[in-house]
């Protein structure tokens, strides 16, 4: 069920994507999830068995895992990401809303049961589908990173060249770059908006030494 929900995500991009009130992109797939989780549960419930709730919560995480690994595989296979820039903030805000619900309805809403089975293989399902969260969250920022910084063409190859102080070529790096953060900024969570940034700042790191040592070599 969980794959069938990344796989509805993923044939429908456009359809997708929802924009919430305060301009952040997002999908119908973390309510989704955690309604079925939510039903599931309540159901298990009825006989007061808290072991059956403990198993059917585990059997949801594992759901929302395999949810993650159908999407990724989706996003990896994305052919122009360029064109996909709302629905990579869509899945990155996505992945922070998973991280929240997970704390929220599953963690503190069922403390009790979970201390006193003393469920640790429960909370290593918690732990990974947060590293799931995280890891999707990180590749799909990267990508936002790398449509940014190929969108320069040429004129990564004429940073910090010999003549750079007189050229146009810092000048279009640093408007390019704005251009897109002021894009990102209202689109996407505080957190991840601020991941962009610290990735975009490394890449132009990685650029000026690249292009320094390049200059040192020739000589």
């Amino acid at each position: 069920m969980c794959g069938n929900i990344a796989k509805l995500v993923l044939n429908d991009k456009e359809k997708a994507i929802m924009e919430a009130n305060d301009g952040k992109y997002h999908t119908a797939a973390p309510l989704d999830l955690f309604n079925m989780i939510d039903q599931f549960v309540q159901i298990a419930g009825r006989g007061g068995m808290k072991e059956l709730q403990a198993d059917v919560i585990r059997m949801c995480l594992r759901g929302i895992v395999h949810y993650h690994d159908v999407l990724r595989d989706g996003v990896v296979q994305l052919d122009e990401p360029e064109s996909e820039l709302l629905f990579l903030c869509a899945i990155i805000n996505d992945c922070d809303n998973i991280g929240d619900n997970i704390d929220t309805q599953i963690e503190e809403q069922h403390r009790e049961m979970l201390e006193e089975l003393d469920e640790e293989l429960l909370e290593d399902r918690l732990d990974e589908v947060r590293i799931e969260c995280h890891s999707l969250s990180q590749y799909a920022i990267g990508m936002i990173r790398r449509v940014i910084f190929q969108d320069l063409g040429d004129v990564e190859s004429q940073l910090f060249n010999e003549d750079w102080e007189s050229s146009e070529s810092l000048e279009i790096l640093l408007e390019t770059i704005d251009d897109y953060l002021g894009d990102f900024v209202d689109r996407l969570v505080n957190l991840s908006y601020l991941t962009l940034v610290g990735y975009s700042f490394n890449e132009c790191i990685v650029l000026y030494t690249t292009n320094l040592l390049d200059i040192f070599v020739k000589k």
